[in-house]
Parts: structure tokens; sequence; C-alpha cells
């Protein structure tokens, strides 16, 4: 990989400002410059092309700036990468005809996803472009520097490209010294840690302005020293893209870039998309590694790593790593998390490209029962690029709608209505609606294919003299939707009952007048002087008298006694025959024919010990 070492401050600035003095008229004051960033060397580079258009470049010289930038565009599309394209002449941006003394400008290219889909676009922004005016590198510089905000979230690119044939002459208004004025624009993008490259076009190129700008590091052959380089030249522009196309390939190669594109009914484009996480799991199984971007962890031989990355800058998640030596990574594992509402499409269609030998494979893998797509082995000077395809499902509504009759009861309060939606084992929605009598609730922006259930798990307080039945649903408890725009539709219907009042019986009374003194010794004896009742509601029957023998031979024997009872309940026993007996007398109250709602039976006992 390229080395991210800071070039020499001393010997640089003394070499290029020796040069930029040099080459400056002698009454001009030119502002030194600044040490030349060193490239952070990585897939997804973010870069502006500055392109000279000027009359100094003729025709062919045009063509061979083009062929160059194409070159360039070409060998870093699909890798995550952003471009902005400025162009300039006697004013930036340059001109695409001859009509003097007004020709007419081109337009400049603001940060643009480097895809196969918009590279027509980036390319045709200088494809128009006509030899034709002064050199005007300040208004270049500024024109670029003023699109830097474009490529968020970043605040400036990874890297600037001239592309010129040598040497500014003209300013903005004519004021200052050309080059000087282009030194101080260049220190402030590479203040802002933007490495500057500048590449001469045409014979006899002079570098000098160029390294300025850049740094007097010049561009080994192999494209090794990228980071670090400052210019290039050439006259041979297949021996140029062949350079660059090797650049490509240790700043990508070997990598993996997928782009998230979504469609829908609605939009049926490919449109890409930002956050959506891919998890990418390399195997090298006959050497180490290490990850280049996300983060730098060592891969071990043999053991699988993994790397999680949302999709940015136009849909584009980029995973690059890099082996010890040329080794094949085998396998290589992608895995989404996906998105609710989305269908994902199972079939991920990639490309394989080694710039270096021109050669292309395109395949397609299909989705596992695991989630997982498996891209098989990747060379080392591959550059894969991916297409992973999700379709925004159509959405409609579920409505929820209270019914309710309150009668009598007086109830105006609300139900806690609870629902739940889901898509297969994606929850859509959950919660729950306070929901009074003739009021809804609307769910919207359900996926087709969610099922919503709605239930009614807690009832209010009942109403004094009232309950609560438990809820209906109508036509059911369950909603599907099934077609776009459809309102499916739940009725939760609740009633009441009214409660009879409970009645609390009373007890009919019994009350027994006992004689005095209590009887006590054998013989003839008193009991009660009279036992009454509520007469109006209750009937009492006839006591009962009981009586048997203490001693223990008379086991078994039931009555000893003679008894009379009169009607207001005088008790009298007459006991005969032993030496001791027990009289108990059992009194039975019930409630009358009409009075048995209100009024219950009782029963009295009572017992004696007469000796």
């Amino acid at each position: 990989m390229f080395s991210k070492r800071i070039v020499s401050a001393a010997s640089t600035l003394a070499v290029i400002a020796g040069l930029a003095i040099a080459a400056a008229p002698a009454t001009a004051t030119v502002t030194p410059p600044v040490p030349n960033p060193p490239l952070n060397a990585k897939c997804g580079l973010n870069f502006a092309l500055i392109l000279d258009s000027s009359g100094s470049i003729g025709t062919e010289g045009m063509e061979n700036l083009k062929d160059a930038s194409d070159a360039f565009t070409e060998a870093l599309v699909d890798t995550g990468s952003m471009v902005s394209v400025t162009s300039f002449a006697t004013q930036s941006p340059g001109y695409i005809d001859y009509n003097w003394p007004n020709p007419s400008p081109g337009q400049n290219l603001a940060p643009t996803a480097l895809t196969s889909a918009n590279l027509p676009t980036i390319q045709g922004s200088y494809g128009n472009l006509v030899s034709y005016g002064s050199t005007n590198w300040q208004d270049g510089f500024l024109k670029s520097q003023a699109t830097f905000s474009g490529f968020a979230p970043a605040t400036a690119p990874d890297l600037a490209v001239l592309i010129t044939d040598g040497y500014p002459n003209t300013t903005n208004g004519g004021i200052g010294d050309p080059l000087g004025e282009a030194v101080k624009i260049a220190n402030e993008m590479k203040n802002a840690d933007v490495h500057m490259f500048g590449i001469g076009v045409g014979e006899g190129v002079n570098t000098s302005a160029i390294k300025a700008v850049t740094s007097d590091i010049e561009l080994l052959a192999d494209g090794s020293n990228f980071a670090d380089a400052g210019f290039t030249t050439t006259t041979s522009y297949e021996t140029l893209a062949k350079t660059l196309k090797k650049i490509a390939v240790q700043l990508c190669a070997p990598s993996l870039t997928i782009t998230k594109v979504v469609t829908s009914a609605d939009n049926p484009e490919p449109t890409p998309a930002d956050g959506w996480t891919f998890a990418t799991t390399i195997t090298i199984p006959q050497g180490d590694g290490q990850w280049v971007k996300p983060g730098t962890d060592a891969i071990t031989v043999g053991v699988p790593s993994t790397k999680s990355l949302a999709t940015s800058q136009s849909g584009a998640a980029n995973f690059q790593w890099l082996p010890d030596g040329e080794l094949v990574t085998d396998p290589v594992i992608v895995k989404e998390t996906q998105k609710v509402g989305y269908a994902v499409q199972p079939d991920l269609k990639c490309s394989a490209r080694n710039v270096l030998e021109d050669t292309t494979r395109d395949f397609t893998t299909t989705l596992a029962t695991d989630g997982t797509w498996n891209l098989g082995a990747i060379d080392p000077l591959e550059i894969v690029t991916c297409t992973a395809t999700n379709v925004l499902k159509d959405t409609g509504s579920v409505k929820i709608t209270k019914e309710f009759n309150a009668q009598g009861s007086g109830y105006a309060g609300t139900f806690d209505v609870a629902y739940k939606c889901v898509d297969g084992s994606d929850l859509i929605a959950e919660g729950t609606a306070a929901l009074a009598a003739g009021e809804s609730k609307t769910l919207s922006g359900l996926p087709t294919g969610t099922v919503c259930t709605v239930t009614e798990p807690t009832l209010p307080a009942n109403p004094s003299g009232w309950t609560f039945n438990p809820p209906t649903f109508s036509p059911s408890n369950q909603a599907t939707i099934t077609t776009k725009g459809q309102e499916a539709s739940v009725t939760v219907v609740n009633s009441v009952a009214q409660v009879s009042p409970v009645v609390v019986k009373k007890t009919c009374p019994i009350n027994a007048t006992l004689h005095k003194p209590q009887p006590k010794l054998m013989g003839t004896r008193i009991l009660t002087d009279k036992i009454t009742t509520k007469k109006s509601d209750c009937a009492m029957q006839k006591p009962v008298v009981l009586c048997r023998p203490l001693t223990a031979t008379s086991a078994g024997e039931t009555a000893f006694c003679t008894t009379k009872v009169s009607k207001k309940g005088k008790i009298t026993v007459k006991t005969d025959g032993y030496d001791a007996v027990k009289v108990s007398v059992v009194v039975k109250v019930k409630a009358k024919v009409g009075s048995s709602d209100t009024w219950k039976g009782n029963t009295w006992r009572k017992s004696w010990k007469l000796k």
C-alpha cells in the first residue's frame, strides 16, 4: 500500500520556492508554498478535477487532457468515490465555443458520485470544452474550492488533480502575480488536508509552476509513490492511462464496493440509498493481511474477519483489505441488515474488474437461507462492485374504531385498545390507543403483508349498577394489508349489562323469655314463659323438646319427660324415673310466603340439666 509519510518541509519548500520565484516576473512577490499533505490512500477516494482549457493547450492537447481525465475517472468508477469538475481559461468555467468577444462558458460540476450511471454526466461536463482564452489558475482553484462543501460529510476532497500545459498568465481582474495568486489558494487547499497533484500535458511542459502548487516529487512510472507525488508529465496518453490504472489498483485492489439502490411502484428507477448496513466477512486462506477500510485491524491467515459499514455518498459501502502478498481472498461473504417496509431482492449483481489487464467478470450470487451472499474468491488485483436492490413495499392503513352504547350507565370515558402489527418477523407498529365511543385511530404507512392484531385486555371499572361485557370485534380482531392504498378496519364493540341490586335478607327473630328462676331440680318445671317472632313475615314452628338421662345406665334412651307447649310458647316439662336428665329445646322459624325475598329462617336452641 502507499506509504503515508510527510515530505520533508525543508527540502521541498526550498526547491519549490526557488522554482516558483525563478519562473515568476522579477517584480512579483510569490507566496511560499506549504507542504503537500500525503494522500490517505484508500478506495472511495474523493477528488476534484481542475482542468485547463486555455488557448495554449491547443486542439490536440485539449483532446489529450480529456483522455487523461477519462482515464482517471474510469479507473475509479464504482469504488465509492465522489468527483467535482472545474474547468478554467480566462475565467472559470472554460469555454465551449470560439464566439469572440463573447465565447460561451461551459458548466462546472458539483461533487457527484462516481458511478457507472453518473459517468456520462461526469465526462460530459468537460467533453465539449475547447482550447480558448488565457490561463487563470486562480479562478480555477477558487471555483473548485467553492465546491468542497459538497463532499460532505467531509469538509474537502482527499485529492485535487490539476491537468494543465504548465503556467498561468492571468488573474481575476488582472491583479497580482498569476502564479502567486494560485499558490495562495493551493496553500489553503493543502491546509485543508487536500493532496495536490498535477498532470502536465503536451510537449515541453514547464513543470515549475505545477511544482509550486503541488510539490517537487515526481510520480514513479509504476505509480507506487502516488500518496506523496506532486506531479507527472507525459506525451504518451496510453502510458499515462496505464499509470493511472496502476494507481487505481494500488488505491482499491482488492476491494468490494456495495451500492444499495431501492425501487418502488411509484419510482421503478433504481435510486441510490444511504444508511443501509452491510457486513462483509473475508478469509485469506494462504496468509495474513490487514483491513484498510473500515478500520485497520489485522487479519489472521485462514480466520474469517468481519467488518460492518453503512452506505453513504450515494449508496456506497466500501470494504478494502490488504493481503500480505498477491494472495486470493476466498470466500467473501456479505450480509445486509434489512429495513422494515422493504422486500429484499435475492440476486446480488456483481462485477470484478482487473483494470491492469482490462478484464471484467460479471457474476450474480443468490441470497442463501441464512441471509448471506457468497461472492466466492476475489483476486488480489480485482476491484469488485456489487449492486443490492430492495423494493419499497406498497403501503396501506388500518383504522381502529370504538363502538359503545352506554345505555343508562352514564359511562363516557375511554377504553384502552391495544394493537400490534407485524410483517413476517418484523415489528411494524405496537401501542395502545385510548378511545371513547365513536373515536378512532388510524395506523398508516403499513407495508403490504402486514398483519395487525387488535385486543382490549383490560376493561374500565364498571359503572355503578352495571357491568361491561367482553368486547367483540368486527369483522375480526385482525386486519391484513394486501394492496396499495388499502384501508382495513377493525371495530371494537363494547356493551354493558345492568346488574340487579343485591338484597340482604333479614333473619327472622326468635324472642324467648326464660322462666325465672331457671329450673335445676327434677319434677314438673317451667322452662320458658313465652317464645315469639315477627308474625307479619315469619312463622314459628312448634318447639321440639328432647330429654335424655345423664347416668351411664341410661345410654340410648331418648325421651324421659312429659312436655307441654302453649301457643305463646310456654314450655313445661315433667321428669320421671331418673335421678338426672338433660332437657333440650329447639325452636325453628321460617319466612312466610311472600316474605322470603327479604326474610330468612332462624333456629334457637337451649338446654337445661335437671337433677
